[in-house]
Order: structure tokens, then sequence, then C-alpha cells
């Protein structure tokens, strides 16, 4: 389940999607909701390997996105994201567009941003617009590794002891 963690606007995300990027493993999601008005932006790690990690960005075909659907998918394509379009069963979700872009996390808290940004544009959303941040992190086992062995080296026996647990669960 994602917790919010901080308001922002979608200029203001870098920091946090580098952190995000970080630590999160496969299944983690990173959501931007609108404060006062129906919408949201949402994106999932759909994979990682070691620094390489594929993102995919997901839109609903709902009530508040309806309008402009289509044309989020055609302007997410012309920055290189490679979009998917499937049917829904639902009566308030008729289609569910996915959209996914990868790349080494360096390159990819810059294209991060620009997706979000792009589709919160073509949605019609105010560029300096406030968002509820909320993520649900499934830690990566290399975030993981990393902390146990930053633990280990800091703290010395006790930490050797908290890093070889940190290292089970990864």
């Amino acid at each position: 389940m994602a917790k919010p963690i901080r308001r922002a606007r979608l200029h203001e995300l870098d920091g946090v999607i580098d952190s995000f990027l970080l630590q999160a493993g496969r299944g983690s999601q990173f959501v931007c909701s609108r404060i006062g008005a129906p919408g949201f932006l949402q994106a999932v790690i759909v994979d990682r390997h070691a620094d390489h990690e594929q993102i995919e960005f997901g839109l609903p075909d709902a009530d508040w996105s309806r309008s402009r659907f289509d044309a989020v998918a055609v302007d997410l394509e012309a920055i290189g994201c490679f979009c998917t379009v499937e049917a829904s069963p639902s009566n308030k979700v008729r289609r569910f567009l996915r959209a996914r872009f990868q790349g080494d996390r360096s390159q990819l808290e810059t294209k991060f941003v620009e997706v979000l940004s792009r589709a919160g544009q073509t949605l019609g959303f105010a560029v300096d617009e406030e968002y509820e941040l909320e993520v649900a992190i499934q830690a990566s086992p290399e975030y993981v590794r990393d902390l146990a062995e930053t633990g280990e080296r800091a703290l010395g026996p006790v930490g050797r002891v908290l890093g070889w647990l940190l290292k089970r669960s990864a």
C-alpha cells in the first residue's frame, strides 16, 4: 500500500525520484495525486537489474482523463516511450495505457520527470500544480546489500550481524 510522503510540484521531484530509483525494486509504485481535483500520475518499476531499470507509466481511461487519453499515448510515444493500450472490463475505466521506458538509473531520473510532466501537461494539469506524493517500495536486493555493507563498515561487530541479517533478507 502506498503511503503519502510529501507534497511537491512535478519540477521539484528530481531528488525524490532519485531516492525512489535507488531503493525501489520490481513492483514499487510512485503516485502523484492531484490535490483538490480528480486525477493522478502513476508509475511502477517493472524490472530492475543492478542500475538498469524498466519503468511503466500507467493511465486509466477514466472520466477525468478520457478527453485527452489518446493524446497522452501519442505524446509519450513521441518522447521515446513504448505504449500499449489494453481494454478494461470495468465500467469506469474503459482502457488502460501502459507507457514503458528504460535505462540506467543515472538517465532515468530526468526521463521519469519528463514522462510525468508531459502526461500532466497533455491532460491539462497546471504546470505549477502541487501533488501529494505516495510511494510503495519493495526494496531492491542491490539496495539492501549496499545498506548492509555500509552498516557493517560503520558499526563494527554489531553492524556485521545486522548486515548479515539484511543480506539474508535480500
